[in-house]
């Protein structure tokens, strides 16, 4: 009997933590099933501070879809999942989603995520709709790097 309330004592700690800081693919998971749901008052808590600053100078929640149109969709865009890459460097990181969209071409979706308040926090998004599987990353983009 101890053993367990000394193992529940060790572990519980350890679940709290998990939740409040999950990996980049788990935030990124968990903000194309916010989208899917329509949920934009959750979806806001994805986005990096820079983010809600401007959607909320440029009319809120309500206007979610026309301030960010491709955040809006992006969900939808790859529909068959291939592989995925992830890159952190300190309070930055990046993950790159290769799949094929609707009409079984090759896509390749690069995000951005800064860490705020201990979570991964959406900062910026490139969709590259790419001639072939042989022009996939194997490894992770992040957009920043090539954005004009």
């Amino acid at each position: 009997m101890r053993f367990f309330i000394v193992l529940f004592c060790v572990l519980s700690p350890m679940s709290l933590n998990a939740k409040s800081d999950i990996g980049i693919y788990n935030s990124y998971t968990l903000f194309k099933e916010a989208v899917k749901m329509g949920n934009y008052d959750l979806l806001t808590s994805y986005l990096t501070a820079e983010n809600i600053k401007y959607l909320n100078t440029n009319g809120g929640v309500n206007k979610f879809n026309d301030v960010f149109p491709l955040l809006s969709s992006f969900p939808f865009i790859i529909k068959n999942e291939i592989n995925n890459y992830q890159l952190v460097e300190g309070d930055k990181g990046c993950i790159t989603v290769n799949g094929l969209d609707e009409f079984s071409e090759p896509t390749a979706i690069n995000v951005e995520y800064k860490k705020e308040s201990s979570s991964w926090k959406l900062d910026y998004i490139h969709v590259e709709y790419l001639s072939s599987k042989d022009e996939f990353s194997k490894k992770a983009s992040c957009p920043q790097r090539y954005a004009p």
